[in-house]
């Protein structure tokens, strides 16, 4: 257990939890922890964001710091209490709910993810609450000692996003799977709500992605085109922000495809398929143009996050793998799997459709 002298600890908020409830956010972390002993927590002062004093229905930004001004492992879930936890929800019918398999087969198993769901246990995602943990409750033989090969996922979704994602279940589909992607045989189309009235009904984004390390330890994403330290166009389209704020160097090409499906006032509804993988490449991409996705704390417009939150009670980002194509590791055969827009992000688009 910390000592006194330790206190405050700093929690920084990640994009994913971008406009939720401070007491929603905390019961999360901190299971344990009941509703009347957090709102003496925050009257007390234990809990503040930057050294001020927090409700329980303030909303949270990224890159606010929360202060944790004692203790809170109390609150915790143990590893154990969380298998135990997860053995009795595969039990009921809330695992169905969570682990959502669109396709299976010797090879391969296929699942719609929700948005928030973590892939694998972090620091602050503990076993038990990962879809890594549910694909070993679904798989649990190959997870013995003695199998050859444990499945793992063989692509990325970041968790804010929903849709596809793929896991091999034996070793050599898991080679076949990774090759294809790192070879770009695999086409992936993502639907997406940004902001604003594109010029062009389809087009081509190419700029190249960077990252930076901020002193909070968080990273940023930047896209750059032309010369780096002089027209970077994130996080300000058209900036010429200079080399103190311009990350100059791990620059990678990246390349995303849109077609506009649908215009509605002031948003425009998106098929995009990329022609690389870069982390968060699409929401830096349209951010970088000036047309940032729906929802999106990292790099979107928070005024108009605030918006959706309010109007469509829209507490997510508007980003999901819609559908993947790609040669199947058994003999090569073109394989395509579609997810539907989950029911929340299809609502939106339903009242849209209604306000035009």
């Amino acid at each position: 257990m910390p000592q006194e002298s330790q206190f405050p600890q700093a929690m920084i908020i990640s994009p994913e939890f971008e406009g939720k409830r401070v007491d929603r956010f905390l019961k999360k972390r901190y299971p344990k922890l009941g509703q009347g002993l957090l709102q003496k927590f925050l009257r007390n002062r234990k809990i503040t964001r930057d050294g001020k004093k927090l409700a329980a229905n303030d909303r949270l930004e990224a890159g606010d710091t929360l202060e944790l001004w004692r203790s809170f492992e109390e609150f915790e879930v143990t590893e154990r209490e969380a298998q135990e936890k997860l053995e009795r929800r595969k039990r009921s019918r809330g695992f169905e709910k969570k682990f959502r398999p669109i396709f299976e087969d010797e090879y391969l198993v296929a699942l719609n993810k929700s948005a928030g769901q973590v892939v694998h246990p972090a620091q602050n995602h503990h076993h038990g609450d990962t879809l890594l943990d549910l694909l070993m409750l679904h798989l649990p033989q190959a997870y013995q000692k003695e199998s050859p090969y444990r499945p793992g996922f063989v692509h990325r979704l970041d968790q804010g996003t929903s849709g596809i994602l793929i896991a091999a279940k034996t070793r050599e589909a898991a080679r076949q799977l990774e090759a294809s992607f790192r070879e770009q045989q695999v086409k992936k189309v993502y639907l997406t709500l940004v902001k604003g009235s594109l010029k062009k009904n389809s087009g081509t984004i190419s700029l190249e992605i960077g990252r930076k390390n901020k002193a909070s330890g968080k990273t940023k994403y930047w896209a750059v085109g032309g010369k780096r330290s002089q027209n970077v166009v994130f996080p300000k389209p058209g900036s010429t922000a200079g080399s103190k704020n311009t990350p100059q160097d791990n620059f990678k090409e990246a390349i995303t495809r849109y077609e506009v499906l649908e215009k509605f006032k002031g948003l425009s509804l998106l098929k995009v398929d990329l022609g690389t993988g870069r982390t968060h490449q699409i929401r830096v991409h349209f951010s970088a143009i000036g047309h940032p996705v729906i929802g999106d704390g990292d790099y979107g417009d928070k005024a108009l996050n605030q918006k959706f939150r309010q109007q469509f009670q829209l507490e997510r980002l508007f980003l999901h793998a819609h559908e993947i194509e790609f040669p199947h590791p058994s003999d090569g055969t073109m394989t395509r799997l579609t997810a539907p827009l989950p029911f929340k992000l299809k609502n939106v688009i339903k009242e849209l459709k209604k306000r035009v």
